[in-house]
């Protein structure tokens, strides 16, 4: 005992290899429950770690979250607080025609008489006009499959060839009426969105 090393160090009587060899392994037994007991630590530190950085993060986001909404609302008192101190003082010179300004603007986008409530109908009355054109197409598509379906048929039971002709005759004289009109009612179209055009670059010139 004298002669050991330090105070930690204790002396262990070994007389064979046999007991280096049961030395050897209680060291090894120390050192691995040395190890499970590190691990463990370990784990333990890693969850604590975890747990630490997720209670951090939610807070950080709630204090971010609390010092915008605080920032908006002292932006809000500073601007009441300058409403407040400037009420019962003159405008200046361009801050009243800056108001005036406004004020004749918003008169001119109110107006319907005005250039942009015109130019809104004008643009309200071409969508109309082109829904009807893509009506007037429909019927006309439509009427000249139904032309196509009674010629098919008139050739088809083609008995008495007086009979069909004078068929053949009436589908041609109505189609002929029907494509009359779609040109008449097309031309009306193409005037009006003339005259709607023309208005609209007179509106955009002055």
């Amino acid at each position: 005992m004298a002669n050991r090393p330090s105070p930690l160090h204790y002396p262990v009587k070994v007389s064979s290899f046999s007991d280096v060899a049961q030395r050897v392994e209680v060291q090894l037994e120390h050192v691995a429950k040395l190890r499970i007991f590190l691990n463990t630590v370990y784990d333990k530190l890693v969850q604590l770690l975890a747990q630490r950085d997720l209670d951090t993060t939610t807070r950080i986001m709630k204090a971010q979250a609390r010092h915008t909404k605080l920032s908006r609302r002292l932006l809000k008192l500073a601007s009441l607080l300058a409403v407040l101190k400037l009420k019962g003082y003159p405008l200046l010179p361009e801050e009243e025609e800056l108001s005036r300004e406004f004020q004749i603007l918003n008169a001119k986008l109110s107006d319907p008489n005005g250039a942009v409530g015109k130019l809104s109908d004008l643009y309200a009355r071409l969508a109309i006009l082109k829904t009807r054109s893509e009506d007037l197409s429909l019927q006309l598509e439509s009427s000249i499959s139904t032309m196509n379906g009674g010629l098919d048929t008139i050739t088809q039971n083609n008995v008495d060839a007086a009979e069909s002709a004078l068929q053949t005759e009436a589908v041609v004289q109505l189609l002929t009426k029907l494509l009359y009109k779609q040109q008449v009612g097309l031309g009306y179209l193409n005037d009006v969105l003339q005259q709607d055009l023309a208005t609209v670059e007179k509106r955009a010139r002055k």
